[in-house]
Order: C-alpha cells, then sequence, then structure tokens
C-alpha cells in the first residue's frame, strides 16, 4: 500500500509546546497504480506515434501543432520539438508557397468544421526536388460531439508517383 501522511499543530501551548495536533493518512494505492498505468499507456502511444514511417500531426483547435512524430520532423528539415505551436498551414513544407498555405488552411478549416479530407500537396525538398505527399485530416471529437482536435497524417507518395510514371512511358 501507499500512503501519504499530513500533520500540523492546531493549537500550542502559552511555552510554545503543541497542545493539539490535527492529522490525517490516507491511502492512495489506486492514485499510484492509476498514475503509473497513465504513464506506461503515454509511453506506448509515444514510442507507436514516433515510430510511425508517415507523417503525424496533432493539431489544436485553432490549427497549432501540439504533437508531431520524427517523420514530420525529417520532412520538415528539422525537429518534431521544433514544429510544436507552428500552425499547420505555416509548417516549413509550404512556407514558400502562399497558395498551397491558403489551401491547406482551407482544409484545415473544413476538417475543424468536423468534415474528414484529404489532399495531395507537391513538396519543394531539396534532396528530392518535388515530392508529394498525400495528406489526411480528421477531426477529433470530445464527448459532446465537438470537434476539440485534428489528426494530419501524411504518406510520401512520391515513389509511387515515380513509377507510376515510368510504367505509363
Amino acid at each position: 500500500h501507499a500512503l501519504v501522511d499530513r500533520g500540523r499543530v492546531v493549537e500550542r501551548l502559552a511555552d510554545g509546546r503543541p497542545a493539539r495536533l490535527l492529522g490525517i493518512s490516507a491511502d492512495v494505492t489506486e492514485r499510484a497504480r492509476a498514475d503509473a498505468s497513465r504513464a506506461e499507456s503515454e509511453r506506448r502511444f509515444r514510442t507507436m506515434f514516433d515510430s510511425a514511417n508517415q507523417v503525424q500531426l496533432l493539431l489544436d483547435y485553432d490549427g497549432g501543432i501540439l504533437e508531431a512524430n520524427r517523420a514530420a520532423g525529417e520532412l520538415a528539415h528539422t525537429t518534431a520539438d521544433a514544429l510544436q505551436g507552428t500552425r499547420f498551414w505555416q509548417a516549413p513544407w509550404w512556407a514558400d508557397d502562399a497558395l498551397t498555405s491558403e489551401r491547406v488552411q482551407d482544409r484545415f478549416v473544413k476538417a475543424r468544421g468536423g468534415d474528414s479530407n484529404r489532399f495531395e500537396v507537391e513538396i519543394d525538398r531539396p534532396e528530392d526536388n518535388l515530392s508529394t505527399v498525400d495528406f489526411w485530416l480528421k477531426p477529433i471529437r470530445d464527448h459532446e460531439d465537438r470537434v476539440v482536435q485534428v489528426l494530419v497524417e501524411g504518406r510520401d507518395l512520391t515513389a509511387r508517383k515515380r513509377a507510376e510514371a515510368s510504367l505509363r512511358e
């Protein structure tokens, strides 16, 4: 069992010695187990989230990146942590392309409105020239069915697109 004890002096004698104490002892075993279970669940989530080969982002209601995985950081040539706080439509992938940024913001607004949607976008990457990425925005709802966050998944289609073009030739 895990116990927590708290106590304090509530009354003192004229010479300052304690006359009355108030204390409580509580069994916090269940709370400790729940905390350990939550920590293990978070560790499993983080492992799955970060080990995915596709881009995964969790956006807040205003489009700010709350969580980004390793693949998202690699696509942006930065770390996943560096993406946090950035608005999705201002991410490094399309920072120099105002038209695409505007399209992405429109797609986010639709997802925040409750509509899952997909779109392909070409991203200029120095080492690959142009990469084609398929993004899927999915609303996340709370217990009252209100959209509170948006999940973004992005899959690099560049190799498939090049193979299709080669087959057509």
